[in-house]
């Protein structure tokens, strides 16, 4: 990690601790990093308030992470730091394990199951379009939990009859559908 990013993080809040810088990206103009706060471990994703991304990538995800606060599965909103010294920032969960994009072969029924009721429930509670990918999904060290773990591109639907949203579920059933067939 740079000196740059250290100083950002503590800008953000004095009392959190780098560990892993995590960005898959490497033009994103929000980092994601590891941190640590009391000895709990978190996921800290921030950005620059003036970038037009951040400015709308972060909200929308607090309103889903808010509106999902019930819903197994997924890693969910601890803070927002809102707007904090130029910095939009949200403090999440950690989900331990390794992206299912790292973790191989051999996605058992079971961790299929468990993606397809957090999916279902996210829907239930009107969340669609939920990029659902092998770089969102963490699986456990021990291979028998599955977390989602970015929803910053869902979306909020308000009339769960429409027949766009009906389109935005069928669409992240087949994404999922597509997932295993790769990491059967």
């Amino acid at each position: 990690m740079t000196t740059i990013q250290s100083k950002e993080i503590e800008l953000i809040d004095r009392e959190l601790e780098f560990k892993t810088f995590l960005n898959i990206e490497k033009n994103s103009p929000i980092s994601v990093c590891e941190v640590t706060k009391q000895e709990n471990v978190y996921i800290l994703k921030y950005g620059k308030n003036t970038d037009s991304w951040v400015a709308t990538h972060l909200p929308n995800e607090k309103r889903v992470l808010e509106r999902a606060k019930e819903c197994e599965g997924i890693t969910h909103l601890v803070k927002d730091y809102n707007s904090f010294n130029g910095y939009a920032a949200l403090l999440k969960e950690y989900a331990e394990g390794n992206l299912l994009s790292d973790s191989g072969k051999g996605l058992s029924t079971k961790l299929q199951s468990q993606l397809e009721n957090t999916i279902r429930h996210l829907h239930k509670s009107g969340i669609v379009y939920l990029d659902i990918g092998s770089d969102n999904i963490i699986i456990s060290n021990d291979r028998k939990k599955a977390t989602i773990i970015d929803l910053g591109l869902a979306c909020l639907k308000r009339d769960e009859s429409s027949y766009f949203f009906e389109i935005d579920k069928a669409g992240d059933l087949l994404d999922l559908e597509e997932l295993f067939k790769l990491y059967l």
